[in-house]
Formats: structure tokens, C-alpha cells, sequence
């Protein structure tokens, strides 16, 4: 299958187990999740130091990071909706759909602009941002263990994570004497999709849970032409931990 038809793909998968969960609405649940946590890439393209590039053919002051692939976390949640069934031998299986926006960040140690004799580099202070923009499907089969009136869920599943959008934004100064900031904008190149084994542990007493997961990116986000090599590898990682809440 081509990654052009993935969405595709990953809508018409949403469809089919979702008619297939309701067809058993007396055992079906339907739940809200909230995560946050630590999102960052992982690989031999990932950083925790970039700098800031211009070029003197570039309009003023339009700077870009070198690599905005951090080892580094940011500020990063999901909104997620879910629906399971669970079997009379406690074996669950269903699917949820998430809204995503996922952080990372790398710190900034210089700017260095190119220019059409020469090459200035300047040593600065700052950090920059990739905040990349999901919409999730993630099926799933777990196993449930009760002890009085909790719950424990062991879930295993697929995040289909389709990327809407992959932007870096970053801010600097360098240092002194010259004490100029320098700021960055702009969309970069990114996989259609992002495919990533989750693992999850729920804990819920009544309605109200507690989530801890992580899922573990298996698509290459280093495509950018400037500073991507054919052996250039970044991958995401998402340590997650969030809320959930029993509709019913």
C-alpha cells in the first residue's frame, strides 16, 4: 500500500470496528481520555543542540533551524475518544480516535549566516520548537483484571497517526556584544503518517481512570533535503500520561 493511501486507509479501518463494537451495544463502552507527557524524537538525526541558518539570497531576517528534531520535550496533549468491548473472559478490544499536538525541542547554542563572500557565525542563547499536529486511530486489544471495585486494563495497539501538520518556531539572542534576536517560522516536511506501537496501563476505580503509555514512532520525520542524508534517521517517542472518564 502506498503512503499516499494510508488515510485513507486507517478511515476505513475506523469505520468498519466501529460498526463492529456497536453491533454488541450491551457489553460496549465508551470513554474520554486527556494525556499529556514527554514527546521527542529518538535516532541519529534527533538533537539536543541546533542552530539558526540565513542566507544572504534569503529575505531579511528569515531564519530556520538547522535541525528541529529534539531530544528535547515540550509542552505537548491529546484529546482522544474511545470505544471497547468488553468480553465475558475480560478480554477487551475497540478502537479511539485523537486530536494531537505533540512537542519536542532542541536548544539554540548559535546563528550563523551565510552570506555570499563570507560565513558569520555567532554564538547565542535560545531554543526552538517542533510542534507537530496529529489526528490518531489507534485499535486496540487488551486484557481487564478486577480486585473489588477497580480495574486494571492491559492494552496493546496501533497509533495510525495521521500528520496534519509539522511546524518549528524558535527564538534566540546571541550574545554579547551584539545581543540580536533572531526568531524562526516555517512548515517542514513531514511522513503522511506516523505508525507507532502502544503499549497502556489503565487504572480506574468507577468511572475515573488513570492512563500510563508509551508509543514508540516507527516513520522517519528526517526529510528535510538541507539536512537529510539517505542514513539521516529521526523517530518519534511519546511517554504518556493522562485521565479518563466512563460515559458509560
Amino acid at each position: 500500500m502506498k503512503v499516499t493511501s494510508l488515510p485513507k486507509a486507517c478511515l476505513v479501518c475506523t469505520l468498519v470496528c466501529f460498526i463492529s463494537i456497536c453491533g454488541y451495544s450491551q457489553k460496549t463502552e465508551f470513554s474520554v481520555n486527556a494525556y499529556s507527557g514527554l514527546f521527542s524524537f529518538r535516532g541519529n538525526g534527533a538533537a539536543a543542540n541546533s542552530r539558526f541558518e540565513s542566507y544572504y539570497f534569503s529575505p531579511s531576517n528569515n531564519y530556520q533551524t538547522y535541525n528541529p528534531h529534539g531530544k528535547k520535550s515540550a509542552f505537548s496533549y491529546s484529546i482522544e475518544g474511545a470505544i471497547s468491548r468488553n468480553t465475558k473472559l475480560n478480554l477487551l478490544y475497540g478502537i479511539a480516535v485523537a486530536y494531537e499536538v505533540l512537542s519536542s525541542k532542541v536548544n539554540i547554542d548559535s546563528v550563523v549566516y551565510y552570506g555570499d563572500f563570507a560565513i558569520n557565525r555567532y554564538d547565542a542563547t535560545g531554543n526552538s520548537k517542533l510542534k507537530n499536529t496529529f489526528l490518531t486511530i489507534n485499535p486496540f486489544l487488551g486484557k481487564r483484571f478486577t480486585e473489588n471495585k477497580f480495574t486494571f486494563d492491559l492494552l496493546a495497539g496501533l497509533d495510525l497517526a495521521i500528520c496534519l501538520r509539522s511546524r518549528e518556531k524558535g527564538q534566540a539572542t546571541t550574545n554579547p556584544p551584539y545581543n540580536e534576536l533572531r526568531n524562526t517560522g516555517r512548515d517542514i516536511a513531514k511522513p503522511a503518517v506516523d505508525l507507532r506501537p502502544r503499549l497502556q496501563f489503565k487504572a480506574a476505580y468507577k468511572k475515573l481512570g488513570i492512563l500510563l503509555g508509551y508509543s514508540h514512532g516507527l516513520s522517519n520525520f528526517h526529510l528535510q533535503k538541507e539536512y537529510s542524508t539517505g542514513n539521516t534517521k529521526a523517530y518519534t517517542r511519546f511517554f504518556r500520561l493522562g485521565v479518563s472518564y466512563l460515559i458509560k
